[in-house]
């Protein structure tokens, strides 16, 4: 689309005002004559002309100005509702990062705890290994106190049966 310009041209620099001209012999001299009259409405005229050519250009860059704006229109509240959708999930980021830190602090305290009753469990599984050995040691002990003593019975009742003999 063009742009109005207001130009001045040669022909508008050469015209030439006219001189008044008084008549003395009236009674009141003529002030406008008929040429400096023509000459104005012509300036008029065109003044006119340049300022319609200027709307039209003005006109047309507001009906080009309203085609894009409508086309962009549609684009705005799609990026406006993009921006609401982002600042929903940005907001549902921030409960869900809550929400997570909270998990890893209680789980991090729950590992704690397992790695704590994982080394109870540890050492009383020592210990039951521990008691187990005593326990074999104890029953080896006792099977050997138990071999003895069964050696002195054994003895006892020999010598007692011995004793009877040469008593009878």
């Amino acid at each position: 689309m063009e742009e109005a310009k207001i130009t001045q041209t040669e022909e508008d620099i050469d015209i030439k005002v006219p001189q008044q001209e008084f008549n003395l012999n009236s009674r009141w001299p003529s002030i406008i004559t008929t040429d400096d009259l023509v000459f104005r409405i012509g300036k008029a005229q065109m003044e006119i002309s340049n300022l319609e050519k200027l709307l039209t250009g003005v006109h047309g860059r507001l009906q080009g100005a309203e085609k894009a704006l409508g086309e962009i229109q549609p684009k705005l509240i799609k990026a406006e509702e993009i921006r609401q959708s982002n600042k929903l999930y940005e907001e549902n980021n921030r409960k869900l990062d809550a929400e997570l830190s909270k998990i890893r602090r209680e789980n991090n305290a729950s590992l704690n705890e397992v790695i704590m009753w994982r080394g109870k469990a540890e050492t009383q599984e020592a210990m039951k290994d521990a008691l187990k050995d005593e326990v074999e040691r104890l029953e080896d002990e006792l099977e050997t106190e138990k071999t003895a003593r069964e050696a002195a019975e054994k003895k006892h009742k020999n010598l007692l049966a011995r004793r009877n003999k040469k008593g009878e």
